[in-house]
Protein backbone atom coordinates (compact mmCIF):
# COMPACT_ATOMS: atom_id res chain seq x y z
CA UNK A 1 0.00 0.00 0.00
CA UNK A 2 1.04 3.62 -0.37
CA UNK A 3 1.84 3.85 3.35
CA UNK A 4 4.51 1.17 3.00
CA UNK A 5 6.89 3.05 0.72
CA UNK A 6 8.77 6.35 0.81
CA UNK A 7 9.71 8.68 -2.05
CA UNK A 8 13.33 9.63 -1.41
CA UNK A 9 13.30 12.18 -4.24
CA UNK A 10 10.49 14.15 -2.59
CA UNK A 11 11.65 13.63 1.01
CA UNK A 12 15.31 14.31 0.23
CA UNK A 13 18.60 12.82 1.28
CA UNK A 14 18.14 10.79 4.43
CA UNK A 15 18.61 7.41 6.06
CA UNK A 16 15.64 5.13 5.42
CA UNK A 17 14.96 1.91 7.28
CA UNK A 18 13.51 -0.67 4.91
CA UNK A 19 11.65 -3.59 6.46
CA UNK A 20 11.46 -6.95 4.76
CA UNK A 21 8.85 -7.21 2.03
CA UNK A 22 8.48 -10.99 2.35
CA UNK A 23 7.26 -10.97 5.96
CA UNK A 24 4.31 -13.35 6.21
CA UNK A 25 2.87 -11.51 9.21
CA UNK A 26 2.25 -8.16 7.51
CA UNK A 27 -1.27 -6.83 6.97
CA UNK A 28 -2.95 -3.88 5.26
CA UNK A 29 -2.76 -1.77 8.44
CA UNK A 30 1.01 -2.19 8.59
CA UNK A 31 2.84 1.12 8.13
CA UNK A 32 6.44 -0.16 8.10
CA UNK A 33 8.41 1.13 5.13
CA UNK A 34 8.99 -1.78 2.75
CA UNK A 35 10.30 0.12 -0.26
CA UNK A 36 12.01 3.36 -1.19
CA UNK A 37 11.54 5.03 -4.58
CA UNK A 38 14.21 7.23 -6.14
CA UNK A 39 13.56 9.18 -9.34
CA UNK A 40 15.97 8.21 -12.12
CA UNK A 41 14.59 10.51 -14.82
CA UNK A 42 11.59 12.77 -14.23
CA UNK A 43 11.21 14.59 -17.54
CA UNK A 44 8.87 14.39 -19.30
CA UNK A 45 6.34 13.35 -16.66
CA UNK A 46 4.79 10.62 -18.83
CA UNK A 47 8.21 9.04 -19.22
CA UNK A 48 9.29 9.14 -15.57
CA UNK A 49 11.68 6.40 -14.49
CA UNK A 50 12.30 5.23 -10.94
CA UNK A 51 14.58 2.99 -8.93
CA UNK A 52 12.91 0.97 -6.16
CA UNK A 53 14.91 -0.37 -3.22
CA UNK A 54 13.56 -3.28 -1.18
CA UNK A 55 14.73 -5.94 1.25
CA UNK A 56 13.78 -9.58 0.72
CA UNK A 57 15.80 -11.99 2.90
CA UNK A 58 13.59 -15.08 2.39
CA UNK A 59 15.64 -16.04 -0.67
CA UNK A 60 17.88 -18.44 1.26
CA UNK A 61 19.82 -19.56 -1.84
CA UNK A 62 20.72 -16.03 -2.95
CA UNK A 63 23.20 -14.59 -0.46
CA UNK A 64 23.07 -11.16 -2.12
CA UNK A 65 19.32 -10.78 -1.58
CA UNK A 66 19.38 -12.39 1.84
CA UNK A 67 21.93 -9.92 3.24
CA UNK A 68 21.19 -6.70 1.39
CA UNK A 69 18.71 -4.60 -0.52
CA UNK A 70 17.79 -5.20 -4.11
CA UNK A 71 17.18 -2.63 -6.80
CA UNK A 72 14.41 -2.61 -9.40
CA UNK A 73 14.21 -0.21 -12.33
CA UNK A 74 10.69 0.99 -13.17
CA UNK A 75 10.73 1.97 -16.82
CA UNK A 76 8.42 4.61 -18.35
CA UNK A 77 4.69 3.86 -18.36
CA UNK A 78 5.02 0.71 -16.26
CA UNK A 79 3.22 0.44 -12.94
CA UNK A 80 5.07 -0.08 -9.70
CA UNK A 81 4.68 -3.22 -7.66
CA UNK A 82 4.17 -1.28 -4.42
Amino acid sequence: SATQWQDATVLGSNTYRIHRIDDGDRNSADTKVRGVRVTKAATPAAAAEYYWLSYRPAFENNINQKLGVYLNWQRPRLRALF
